[in-house]
């Protein structure tokens, strides 16, 4: 089924109710572990921290597209599979969208549409609603329909053996993060609710009856609610009470959770909220964010750079600029530009770029000589 449009074919006579880049598969629909809705998951602060936190580290990396030759790798005009890979909205949103999939339900699942023949590649990429895709005796079906393999995009996160489909962290997590959203459902209500009363007003003088009390009790909150003062004689005390966070315990369950969700998706804690871990926590951003590269990104990056490859024809392949999310201070910065340019490695066009300055006239900028053999050929060139 090559070249076949199966968005017409599954959505036939719908695609206006429900186009296939409109679908809600963040919302409603229990988990495939009988579990708490994604939405609510979703609604746990740590959960979405480390969700959006990786999307937009990843999806706002530059995206570069070379040719393998013998000569090393060539760069080429990024193909328009890979520069707008979706129908609608950038790049990155497109990246994003499945990049959520695959942190939530341990899956991405895109729908390649429009073979083109002549660049032996697919026009566009959509992603499909995870809920209703299964894989069954070596078929993909959505909504009860076959999807041929060949139209098939599949992006797992963590794949057991044996197995084809990924584990959703939140669905294998299940019990860690339903505890979550209960201590933070609990928080609120208790707020809500008034658990504790936040103002005792006494009378040291004489006893009130019940009419009396709700009479001073309706006047004190009209005044404070307006924010004005609340003038009373001697014989009355006004005390307010609070009960701390700390003693109802819900920071500590708060930072328990985050560090828990941080573990799920290898966040590091203090990213989102949770305890910092120690002595693994490095003194400059820099080292952070290298850290953060490593142990959390690299892995989906380099999963959505071999999906993203696959579109292409090879030797044709893409890579992320991950150098693009470290950054540093000026000084090192253009010290390791004067480095590059000292063994050859840049020239001074590609340093100016970097710097956000325009290229050298004439081509002067061009040149990727070591600095070395610069000197040395001087003397002989003045002889």
């Amino acid at each position: 089924m090559e070249g076949v449009d199966l968005v017409s074919l599954f959505f036939r006579g719908r695609q206006e109710q429900r186009a296939i880049t409109s679908l809600p598969w963040v919302q409603g629909g229990p988990s495939p572990s009988g579990g708490s809705s994604l939405e609510s998951q979703l609604a746990l602060v740590p959960v979405f921290a480390a969700v959006r936190l990786i999307c937009d580290s990843v999806s706002t990396l530059p995206v570069h597209a070379f040719r393998r030759t013998s000569e090393g790798r060539q760069p080429i005009t990024t193909p328009t599979i890979i520069d707008r890979p979706g129908r609608y909205g950038t790049r990155g949103e497109w990246v994003s969208r499945g990049l959520a999939s695959a942190l939530m339900r341990g899956n991405a699942y895109g729908l390649k549409i429009g073979y083109d023949a002549a660049n032996q590649t697919y026009k566009t990429i959509e992603w499909l609603d995870p809920r209703k895709v299964d894989y069954r005796r070596g078929e993909w079906i959505y909504e009860g329909r076959v999807v041929p393999e060949s139209q098939m995009l599949h992006i797992p996160g963590l794949v057991l053996p044996s197995e084809r489909l990924g584990v959703s962290p939140l669905a294998a997590c299940r019990l860690a993060v339903e505890a979550g959203v209960e201590a933070q459902q609990f928080a609120a209500t208790w707020h809500a609710n008034r658990a504790v009363p936040s103002v005792h007003m006494k009378n040291v003088e004489q006893t009130l009856t019940s009419e009396q009390a709700d009479t001073i009790r309706a006047r004190a909150q009209e005044h404070i609610r307006a924010g004005q003062p609340f003038v009373t004689g001697k014989d009355w005390s006004l005390d307010f009470l609070s009960l701390s966070a700390d003693d109802a315990g819900f920071v500590q369950s708060a930072r328990l959770t985050a560090s828990q969700v941080a573990a799920i998706f290898g966040v590091p804690p203090e990213m989102i909220g949770g305890d910092s871990a120690g002595s693994l926590t490095y003194s400059t951003v820099e080292l952070n964010q290298i850290q953060f590269l490593t142990n959390t990104l690299r892995p989906w990056i380099t999963r959505f750079e071999v999906a993203m490859s696959d579109l292409l024809p090879k030797p044709q392949y893409v890579k992320f600029n991950v150098d693009a999310m470290i950054r540093v201070d000026a000084k090192t910065r253009w010290e390791i530009h004067r480095v590059g340019r000292e063994i050859g490695a840049t020239n001074v066009d590609e340093i100016r770029t970097t710097e956000d300055r325009e290229p050298l006239p004439d081509g002067q900028g061009q040149d990727y000589t070591p600095l070395a053999k610069v000197g040395a050929a001087t003397p002989k060139e003045a002889r």
